[in-house]
């Protein structure tokens, strides 16, 4: 069995150095993305629970069972 051992080059650490950083910077304006959904996701659903749901009253409720709509 054999091993092989790697020699990079200057020119290969660049070249993954190179890569690594673009990598990170991906991964920063991913996560900013994300969390600017996010963000925007939870004012909308703050702006939406501002706003009184619909709901029947349990006398309401009551009136439909004993009476139909």
């Amino acid at each position: 069995m054999s091993t092989a051992t790697l020699n990079p080059t200057d020119e290969d650490l660049e070249a993954i150095a190179a890569l690594v950083i673009a990598t990170q910077a991906d991964l920063f304006w991913q996560a900013a993305a994300q969390q600017a959904f996010q963000e925007q996701l939870l004012q909308r659903l703050a702006l939406r629970n501002d706003v009184p749901s619909p709901r029947l009253t349990e006398n309401q409720v009551s009136d439909i069972r004993n009476n139909g709509l």
